[in-house]
């Protein structure tokens, strides 16, 4: 018997109506989806209508434009900004350009302004910028060139190191463009910085540049028997004499002179190295050749006055002292305005000079040269020379108060900087007790000889000087009436005067003047013993 079948009970009528949640939260959905659609659809629409219409017209690109002009105008006017917005603008460039995307225009910007400052002479000021640039530009020619521009005014500035860092880096981007000539003259610039004030340091770069250029070859060649002749007269200065040797020795191996006359400068160093050695006809032919060949061209100058000043004391020492002034007014006409006048050449030159002028009898010039020897000198030490000079003049003119500022100045400073070289502040001695004559300070006279007497060596054929001090001794305890001391002095002159009848003659009258005013003969002292 099958069941009986009873319907459900009808819900109630609030009930009836009630959406069921899911359906509800998909409504919901949807309805969010349709609009978002309607509206990114209208977004699209408007946004290609107006790009377009934009375009079109040139609305946008007159607005890109009109903001890069500004900004180039604004920048392209960085050469009449004031020092002081210069300086800003270049602090804050990272700030300043970073409206440029182009890497190459961004290059060229930050070369603008660094070069800027350099041109107005604040190097110092530019190198930050510079540096990160040049690090991170290409090896291509134009930047070796600005490079090179960039190592001059830092050179001149007188920052070494930064110069010497740009010339290198101008020299590696020339080999990498293999521009041997260029690269060649950034290692010219350089060694002609290092030599400028050579030391130990010095001496180590300009070797580690010289064996760079041997991959240089011929091409190289001038330029490395340079800095081999630096290296020599870096070693001459440092008493190292043979190394200095080897180095001009191989400054001119295998170097034709009259091919490469810029050599020759390496030849006068040579020469004049060969000189001081002694070896005097290698020497002369080294140091005429260099004069033969050397222009008048500041970089030629130095060695030219040199050469010219060593050839002059080889005809000083030959007794033709024409030819060797002749030779010294050359060289003051090569130098004047070629080497500054604070150059210790000129002390020098005016030094030797004063003495071929005095050796010649020409006591007004020589005085003239001394003088102006003793103005350029750079220190007490380098007036003692010109002093002894300007004192002897002074002597010889008969300029006895002259003589003794001079004189009395050099023995002050001769016992300052030199006091163990005992014959030549003999020399000087001698030289005071004769002002001291001329000028009638008797007792002043006598305290200088006797010290000269006490530091010359003895008289001999080839130094006088002794006997000189003994006989102006003598006279002045004589002018005293010290009549026992002048009597042993004048006994002691004619103990040395067998050889010298007039002095022997004079010597003896002397004497036995001096024993009539009561000084004890030999026989006396026996009879009184």
């Amino acid at each position: 018997m099958e069941p009986e079948y009873k319907p459900e009970p009808p819900l109630p009528e609030e009930e009836q109506y009630e959406i069921r949640p899911w359906v509800k939260y998909a409504a919901v959905g949807l309805g969010l989806a349709v609009l978002a659609a309607v509206e990114f659809a209208t977004y699209r629409v408007g946004y290609g209508r107006g790009y377009a219409d934009a375009t079109a017209s040139g609305e946008v690109k007159e607005r890109v434009n009109a903001v890069a002009v500004k900004n180039l105008h604004h920048f392209m006017q960085v050469a009449y900004m004031s020092d002081e917005k210069l300086s800003d603008t270049v602090a804050h460039y990272q700030d300043t350009l970073a409206w440029i995307r182009e890497p190459g225009v961004r290059d060229e910007a930050e070369w603008m302004l660094g070069s800027t400052l350099v041109e107005r002479g604040r190097v110092q000021e530019a190198l930050p910028l510079l540096r990160q640039l040049f690090e991170r530009v290409g090896m291509t020619e134009v930047w070796a060139r600005r490079a090179a521009l960039v190592a001059r005014a830092a050179a001149e500035a007188g920052l070494r190191e930064d110069a010497l860092a740009y010339y290198r880096g101008a020299a590696e981007r020339y080999k990498t463009a293999g521009d041997v000539i260029s690269r060649v003259a950034m290692y010219a610039e350089m060694v002609e910085l290092l030599a400028a004030s050579a030391g130990d340091k010095e001496a180590e770069l300009l070797n580690q540049l010289q064996q760079e250029m041997q991959e240089l070859g011929a091409a190289g060649q001038e330029i490395r028997s340079h800095v081999l002749a630096y290296l020599g007269n870096i070693c001459r200065a440092n008493g190292q004499n043979e190394a200095a040797l080897q180095y001009f020795e191989q400054a001119l191996s295998g170097v034709d002179t009259s091919k490469s006359p810029s050599v020759a400068s390496a030849a006068v160093c040579y020469g004049a190295a060969l000189l001081e050695k002694g070896d005097v006809e290698v020497a002369e032919r080294l140091l005429r050749d260099g004069v033969s060949r050397l222009g008048d061209s500041p970089n030629d100058a130095a060695f030219l006055v040199v050469a010219l000043r060593d050839l002059a004391r080889l005809e000083q020492d030959r007794g033709k002292q024409d030819k060797a002034l002749a030779l010294l007014y050359r060289a003051e006409g090569s130098a004047d305005g070629r080497i500054q006048q604070d150059c210790a050449f000129w002390l020098c030159l005016y030094d030797q000079r004063g003495w071929v002028h005095f050796s010649r009898g020409d006591y007004e010039a020589a005085m003239t040269d001394f003088s102006q020897a003793i103005a350029q000198s750079a220190s007490e030490e380098l007036m003692i020379q010109p002093l002894e000079g300007a004192g002897r003049c002074c002597i010889a003119l008969g300029r006895a108060e002259e003589a003794l500022k001079h004189l009395s100045r050099c023995v002050q400073l001769r016992e300052k900087y030199m006091p163990n070289d005992v014959p030549a502040m003999g020399r000087v001695y001698l030289l005071l007790g004769q002002a001291c004559d001329m000028a009638s300070d008797t007792e002043a006279a006598a305290a200088a000889y006797e010290k000269a007497i006490a530091q010359l060596p003895d008289a001999s054929a080839d130094n006088a000087d002794k006997m000189y001090a003994m006989m102006g001794h003598a006279y002045a305890l004589t002018q005293l009436k010290k009549w026992d001391a002048a009597a042993e002095e004048w006994t002691r002159i004619i103990e040395l005067s067998a050889d010298d009848k007039a002095r022997l003659h004079e010597a003896k009258a002397h004497l036995t003047r001096c024993r009539q005013h009561g000084a004890p003969s030999p026989e006396d002292e026996e009879s009184a013993s």
